[in-house]
């Protein structure tokens, strides 16, 4: 039985519908947090900006999961309820939780704050960004440089990319892969069931990437052009909002991409699908395609490992980094080498589930998402001492991350509105459920 104080770990939401990943992050964080073993289990709080109340619902899976949520800062005092608080002031917030985490943005000199950053895409592939945004992201960053404690990143290669464009930075480093969790209902359903209610027939590769620039369906579709001259006609399932707010003509570049290479027929774009739809699907699948040009820490593969799926992804370094059991690599951006890669595999895929497979994959995660879990709570033990000893800086205006850059939340619901669709109850310790 521990004898360490119970830490509490204020998780904030960041992102609704329009990013997924940033969604998923909180769910498999809070999901990590709520697995430990109780005498290791940290008081989990739900952090809600004003500009993120549009956002809650995206979360409602982990409500149960969490002792409180609490609205910050807002001023309306007036409309906190059991189970919701709300706090005015910045200050305020740190009373109640010894880490916040993740810090999409955010630095506040001088508190618990792991200021996280998903990733460097901007200074890679600049020409994907307008220039409003490329100055908003360096503005950004730069001031979590100069401000931050604390800084989380997600892989290896990022903090690779961080020590090349900030080489002065003050913050500590601290780098925490994120890990997917398996939930027991997924293994329970038909996945052959789900694909006959989208109107899909095995075998079929998947693609779960949303239609963003630079995830890299042109080079599938490519690939698969390529494929058809050589005989073979793959079926490829695509699911992901099908929007980029940096290009409102990209889905349709796609799909004439597509009737230029004669395969819009073998290609299904679903577009947004619950999870466990989307998570059935890839169990019926032969294969899981990562053709993206660069990731912060990929959902989609860990996704591909906690299944047992195989998974061919391109070489980028944190997919490299990542390095799930089944899977195999090609050169990004090279639809030729995808091609000749899948000609490699495809003749010994099977359609899914791999029941043996699944198995294996699930215990692996579980161990994973344990140590996940762990390494945040030993984040915040070490918050303090991380803290202690920086010269006070005053800061006029410190950086709250209104925005997202690109994975813009919800304009703000009405407060009360939001409220109301929180069934809370009060036994003992006050819980927002579903």
């Amino acid at each position: 039985m521990s004898t360490l104080p119970r830490m509490r770990i204020g998780v904030p939401v960041i992102a609704d519908g329009g990013w997924m990943g940033g969604v998923q992050y909180i769910v498999h964080l809070v999901t990590a947090l709520n697995r430990l073993p109780a005498d290791e289990r940290p008081e989990i709080v739900l952090v809600v900006r004003p500009h993120t109340i549009g956002s809650l619902q995206a979360h409602n899976e982990i409500l149960p999961m969490v002792s409180d949520v609490i609205i910050w800062p807002f001023e309306r005092t007036e409309l906190a309820k059991p189970g919701v608080r709300i706090i005015p002031s910045v200050d305020g917030l740190f009373e109640h939780v010894d880490l916040v985490v993740p810090g999409h943005l955010m630095a506040v000199p001088g508190k618990p704050i792991a200021s996280w950053i998903p990733d460097f895409q901007h200074h890679h592939l600049p020409e994907l960004f307008p220039a409003s945004d490329l100055r908003a992201r360096d503005e950004a960053f730069s001031q979590i440089a100069r401000m931050a404690d604390l800084v989380m990143l997600s892989s290896h290669a990022a903090r690779r990319d961080w020590e090349r464009f900030y080489p002065d930075a003050k913050p500590t480093v601290r780098v925490m892969p994120f890990r997917a969790a398996p939930e027991t209902a997924w293994f329970e359903g038909d996945p052959e069931a789900v694909a006959a209610k989208h109107g899909l027939r095995a075998p079929f590769l998947m693609c779960c990437n949303q239609f963003w620039i630079h995830k890299g369906h042109d080079t599938l579709v490519k690939a698969l052009g390529l494929l058809q001259r050589e005989g073979l006609s793959p079926h490829l399932v695509c699911t992901g909002a099908m929007t980029d707010y940096r290009s409102s003509v990209y889905i349709d570049e796609l799909r004439g991409a597509m009737d230029a290479s004669g395969v819009r027929a073998q290609v299904h774009m679903l577009g947004l699908v619950p999870r466990a739809e989307q998570i059935a699907l890839v169990r019926r699948s032969l294969a899981v395609i990562q053709p993206s040009r660069f990731e912060g820490w990929s959902t989609v593969v860990e996704d591909a490992r906690l299944l047992g799926k195989t998974l061919l992804m391109s070489d980028i370094d944190v997919h490299v980094e990542q390095a799930p059991r089944h899977g195999h690599y090609f050169r990004v951006g090279d639809a030729a080498d995808l091609a000749a890669k899948l000609c490699q595999l495809l003749p010994s895929l099977e359609v899914g589930p791999n029941l043996e497979r699944e198995r294996a994959a699930r215990a692996e995660a579980d161990e994973l998402l344990l140590d996940y879990g762990r390494r945040i709570v030993a984040l915040a033990r070490e918050m303090p001492d991380i803290l202690a000893g920086k010269a006070p800086r005053t800061v006029a205006e410190p950086l709250l991350g209104e925005r997202s850059f690109g994975h813009e939340v919800s304009a703000a619901a009405p407060l009360d509105g939001v409220l109301s669709r929180l069934r809370l109850h009060v036994e003992g310790v006050s819980k927002p459920r579903l």
